[in-house]
């Protein structure tokens, strides 16, 4: 499976294609949000650290940007009665983010197969557009994602299993060696 260049999309598509490969039910990436209210913000500043107040604290943490709304990871039944079983590699790299890093994710709690490349972007996606003078736009990630079990990755991206990165020589001589080393690790399952 090449997700190299897979930039992201729809993580629901994700989780159907694992649906096939998965023998067991799996999880989800993990995610947050800040939770945001104007008012509470424009409170914080004058409020006191009282964390016996649960009122208190919520406008406080909010006003330090430090109030988050917290999503537990789902869990994705497979499809027993499709299940597709075949050996696998992923190639993976710089420009993998976002909904592939989150097929990522799903995969690592089933286990289905080694990873080969370089480290992923590292985005959780979900960008908020915004608009900028002159006809220009901007981005702002709104959620972080983290696998279930608290690893992180937004920042710095996922470590493949195995690091493989070509240079300016295999470039040049047209030369994959990150699919040519995922093939042989293929043909000695």
């Amino acid at each position: 499976i090449d997700l190299r260049s897979n930039g992201g999309g729809n993580s629901e598509y994700a989780y159907e294609i694992l649906k096939y490969f998965a023998k067991k039910p799996f999880l989800t990436s993990k995610w947050a949000t800040r939770q945001h209210r104007a008012a509470f913000k424009a409170w914080g500043k004058y409020t006191e650290d009282d964390d016996n107040d649960p009122l208190n604290k919520e406008i406080r943490l909010t006003y330090e940007g430090k109030y988050w709304y917290n999503a537990p990871p789902d869990t994705i039944v497979p499809y027993y009665d499709k299940t597709i079983n075949i050996s696998c590699v992923i190639l993976i790299g710089n420009n993998t983010a976002s909904a592939a890093e989150d097929f990522l994710i799903a995969e690592d709690s089933i286990g289905l197969a080694q990873t080969v490349g370089d480290y992923t972007y590292g985005s959780t996606g979900q960008p908020l557009w915004m608009k900028l003078p002159g006809g220009g736009s901007a981005r702002i990630c709104t959620k972080k994602d983290t696998y279930p079990d608290g690893r992180e990755f937004v920042g710095y991206g996922i470590k493949p299993d195995h690091i493989v990165v070509g240079n300016i020589n295999d470039y040049l001589a047209d030369k994959d060696v990150v699919l040519e080393y995922a093939i042989q690790l293929l043909n000695k399952k």
